[in-house]
């Protein structure tokens, strides 16, 4: 070992020749406060008849260079040197040497893999928990709005009308949007309507604070829960579609329907103009306020759902139009939004405009629960989706309402 006043040198050959090459390397001296080098790089590798470049790399398999006034924080090894300007860098803060860097990253991947395998063991624990918790459920008693929600994910799935397995949650096109759709399968959830069957995979809870947890409503593996009667899957989905064509004569049929009605078309409305603002690349980033939603909600109590869809396109195409003009940015046009699908709604409404639907084809079907509110539900079909605002839908309603009135005092006085 030669002693250098900044560091030491550890030889890894017995040969004479090649120690001479390192020492040669590292030869230097201390004036004042700077180290200064008895030859260049370039000399010394003209010597040897090697490359300059290549004069470190072979200097490294010849002996291991440590600066001595830097030592590891955690095991107080010296700093190993590369190269001669790795011993002039200054170091901020602690230094740790590669070995406990090494060390460092296998205890990182150790503690992961523990925490990940008690993850695991109380995720599975979790989901069995979960999976044979819930009972039997009566169906009788349930709302009309879930006996509709329920139909709608049977219509969807032969799997379910036969065995009571959802399958992929995620491929149901229940609802205009993912968001709806997760939020009606976690309602489900709650009032015990649909358990986690035992093959659902680990990945769709999560442990949260407070002994509580979350789920992801598209990775679960939900099952129908049985029922109570012993009625099989299928006779419990006829017996949902009787309940359904109960309509008026179900207590909660005009509440449900209207509350439905309203959360589908404002999902959808809202979801088709995030849809229509992102494929304008003028517009900044997008954020639906309070005066969107006041918006979306005076065009849907006014016009049908693809009718609103238009005027969201025709005010969106316009705000686009808007930003290419001087003295408009892209936040200032998109703001321009809300106001403008206010103004159309009233103008339209005022000068009797014939606005018309916008309706998906064929490569774009329209969420499930939309043809079994208008076909089964309303029996009015896509003309009905096509013409029905919120309005008008009240007023049906009542009519139906009054009509069931009607015709049960006529049987009353039949009797």
């Amino acid at each position: 070992m030669v002693e250098e006043p900044n560091f030491t040198l550890t030889f890894l050959t017995e040969d004479a020749k090649r120690k001479q090459i390192a020492e040669d390397y590292w030869a230097g001296r201390r004036e004042g406060y700077s180290w200064i080098w008895t030859e260049t790089v370039s000399t010394i590798a003209a010597r040897y008849g090697m490359p300059k470049h290549l004069l470190p790399a072979a200097v490294r398999e010849i002996a291991k260079a440590f600066d001595t006034r830097v030592k590891c924080s955690e095991c107080s090894a010296a700093y190993e040197l590369t190269s001669r300007s790795a011993l002039t860098t200054k170091h901020w803060g602690s230094f740790v040497c590669a070995r406990c860097q090494e060390e460092r990253v296998r205890a990182e991947q150790q503690k992961r893999r523990e925490e990940g395998a008690q993850l695991a063991a109380w995720q599975r624990a979790t989901i069995a928990e979960l999976s044979s918790r819930a009972g039997a459920r009566d169906y009788d008693s349930i709302s009309y709005a879930e006996a509709v929600v329920l139909y709608a994910i049977a219509l969807a799935s032969d799997e379910t009308y036969e065995s009571g397995i959802l399958g992929n949650a995620g491929q149901l096109h229940l609802c205009p949007s993912d968001g709806l759709t997760r939020q009606l399968l976690g309602h489900l959830f709650r009032k015990g309507l649909l358990q986690f069957s035992p093959d659902t995979p680990t990945s769709a809870v999560e442990p949260g604070e407070g002994g509580v947890f979350s789920y992801y409503p598209f990775e679960v593996r939900w099952r129908v829960s049985p029922a109570a009667n012993g009625a099989t899957f299928p006779q419990v989905f006829e017996r949902l579609g009787r309940i359904i064509d109960l309509r008026q004569k179900h207590a909660g049929y005009e509440h449900s329907v209207l509350d439905l009605w309203r959360d589908l078309a404002f999902d959808d409305a809202v979801t088709f103009l995030r849809l229509e603002i992102v494929q304008y690349r003028c517009f900044s980033e997008y954020r639906r306020g309070p005066k969107t939603d006041e918006a979306v909600q005076h065009a849907l109590k006014n016009f049908a759902i693809p009718q609103v869809r238009r005027i969201i396109k025709s005010v969106v195409k316009e705000a686009a139009a808007y930003s290419t003009h001087r003295g408009y940015d892209s936040r200032h046009a998109q703001n321009t939004i809300p106001g403008g699908i206010i103004r159309y709604v009233d103008r339209a409404l005022s000068d009797h405009w014939k606005v018309h639907p916008l309706v998906y084809d064929w490569q774009k079907e329209e969420a499930l629960l939309w043809t079994v509110l208008y076909d089964r539900v309303l029996a009015v079909g896509s003309h009905g989706f096509n013409t029905l605002s919120e309005n008008m839908l009240q007023a049906l309603l009542s009519s139906q309402a009054a009509d069931q009135t009607s015709s049960s005092s006529g049987n009353n006085t039949i009797q």
